[in-house]
């Protein structure tokens, strides 16, 4: 279904410039991006007018939010959380963000191997999903309505320490209209970061010189750097 949408001289508009390459937290988020982007654009959109909006730095802009308030919207927020470890000071506010009714999961992982976090069993541990099962080929791939997709997802739920999880991650949050969208924004700043010194995520009205949109310029040379170069350090997620 993805290779229909999203076909490799898209996959290589992005800058990921080769078949299999690997891709981090960060650029896994402005590849999905691209993906969706590209879907809508062609007509043949994934999710009924689904869009998706980047943080950049960690910053959420109304001013760069999709202008249809109506309309479903993604928002993802790739994040470094420390150097080698997640930081202590982080912990309450990723295991919040987890158990948001927003939230659809992070992307995340452990050391270098990739992880879908999807959820919470306590204030110290996280469930999560493994892609690193080897599951059988896939036939008709080219046809989603024939083809069985259902070894793409993972489907065995794992419990890990949230002190093992690599401060690489990027969260993600689905609103459906305007009215969640709101409530959305409201509760990632009242909620999730809820007075915190050092927010994971941090709301404005109209977007900082340093930041500049470009994130979410599906084309812009900043999304082809991040996507490009790993900027975020954990290159787990492949772009198949």
């Amino acid at each position: 279904a993805i290779r229909r949408h999203f076909p490799f001289n898209e996959c290589r508009a992005a800058n990921c410039e080769e078949g299999g390459e690997w891709l981090g937290a960060a650029a896994s988020s402005l590849a999905l991006k691209a993906l969706v982007d590209s879907a809508r654009e062609s007509g043949e959109p994934l999710v009924d007018n689904l869009h998706v909006y980047v943080a950049s730095n960690g910053v959420i802009c109304r001013d760069a939010l999709p202008a249809d308030a109506e309309a479903p919207l993604l928002i993802l927020i790739p994040q470094r959380l420390g150097l080698d470890t997640l930081g202590d000071f982080y912990a309450p506010q990723v295991i919040r963000a987890l158990q948001s009714p927003f939230s659809v999961g992070a992307i995340g992982g452990h050391g270098s191997s990739a992880r879908h976090l999807c959820g919470t069993v306590s204030n110290t541990h996280v469930l999560y999903l493994d892609p690193h099962t080897v599951q059988m080929a896939v036939h008709n791939v080219y046809d989603a309505d024939e083809a069985d997709l259902s070894s793409y997802r993972a489907n065995t739920l794992h419990v890990m320490p949230l002190a093992d999880v690599d401060p690489t991650v990027s969260f993600g949050f689905y609103c459906r209209d305007a009215d969640e969208r709101q409530q959305l924004l409201r509760d990632l700043v009242v909620d999730v970061v809820a007075g915190n010194e050092y927010a994971i995520v941090s709301l404005v009205d109209t977007t900082p010189d340093y930041v500049g949109g470009s994130s979410n310029s599906s084309g812009s040379p900043k999304a082809r750097q991040l996507v490009a170069s790993g900027d975020d350090d954990m290159d787990e997620f492949e772009m198949m």
